[in-house]
């Protein structure tokens, strides 16, 4: 299935009430594009340069701050390194 159909289908199957956390690079920019968020706090993304493993750190935030919130992570497969290490410390 192409990344922006299984967002859309996951942004309808959840009613808009998800978080969604993606590393850097082209995912976050497609899950902008596809995702559609209508709501502060619904997308976080980081914009700068070399973060990679931030997406699962986020998640898990998320998860902590709304507990009662689905929370979607988005990992580009180069991110995986660093999801390792942030992971593991």
């Amino acid at each position: 299935m192409p990344t922006g159909r299984a967002l859309k289908t996951l942004s309808e199957a959840l009613l808009g009430d998800a978080i969604v956390s993606t590393d850097v690079g082209s995912i976050g920019s497609t899950a902008a594009a596809y995702r559609g968020f209508d709501r502060p706090r619904r997308f976080l993304v980081w914009v700068g340069w070399g973060n990679c493993g931030y997406a699962l750190r986020t998640a898990m935030g998320a998860t902590i701050a709304a507990p009662g919130r689905p929370v979607i992570t988005r990992v580009d497969d180069r991110a995986w390194v660093g999801t390792y290490f942030a992971r593991s410390s």
